[in-house]
């Protein structure tokens, strides 16, 4: 059975996430042979909250079976190396400050509208950014958009990611300053 109708029926993440491990726990102790399979898009030791607290249970045992992550799907769509560009990878609900720093974002969770006008808001106006939508699926998108253009890309769902190739740096603004 799929999760996703409590996805639209949560008042935070964080509950929910704890109400689908504590059902996973009582769907594998009630079980016949006391196991329950749960997959998940991608990897489960990339941007699964469900996974980490099902690890940190003591009354069950956890095995996680390696896949493919969001990480390996952009960076080869991209054609670049998370390791020799720097990558940083972010959550895009970790924080509402603003994204700062050197070398490329990875940003993930961003999976609606209103998740999308908040990294907007967090990202310098003109900074460009290639929304990765559904990579590797018949309906791929990948596309660049202005920040202040991203809450209008309406197909955004759980499988939609932002690619920020970087930002002017404090030496750069300087010059521009110096300039003026």
């Amino acid at each position: 059975k799929s999760y996703d109708e409590w996805y639209e029926r949560a008042d935070s993440f964080e509950a929910l996430y704890e109400s689908i491990v504590d059902d996973l726990v009582v769907l594998a102790t009630s079980s016949p042979n006391y196991e329950v399979v749960y997959a998940v898009p991608g990897s489960p030791t990339v941007a699964e909250r469900t996974v980490e607290l099902l690890r940190e249970r003591d009354d069950v045992t956890t095995i996680s079976e390696p896949a493919v992550s969001v990480i390996d799907v952009a960076c080869a769509t991209l054609g670049r190396d998370p390791m020799s560009v720097g990558l940083r990878v972010m959550d895009a609900l970790g924080s509402s400050e603003p994204f700062r720093g050197f070398g490329p974002l990875l940003i993930l969770q961003t999976h609606s509208p209103e998740v999308l006008a908040s990294v907007a808001d967090r990202l310098p106006a003109m900074t460009e950014v290639t929304v990765l939508h559904h990579l590797g699926l018949d309906d791929e998108v990948v596309t660049a958009l202005g920040a202040l253009e991203l809450a209008s890309f309406a197909p955004v769902d759980h499988l939609t990611s932002l690619w920020v190739e970087g930002f002017r740096g404090a030496g750069e603004a300087m010059d521009d300053l110096v300039d003026l």
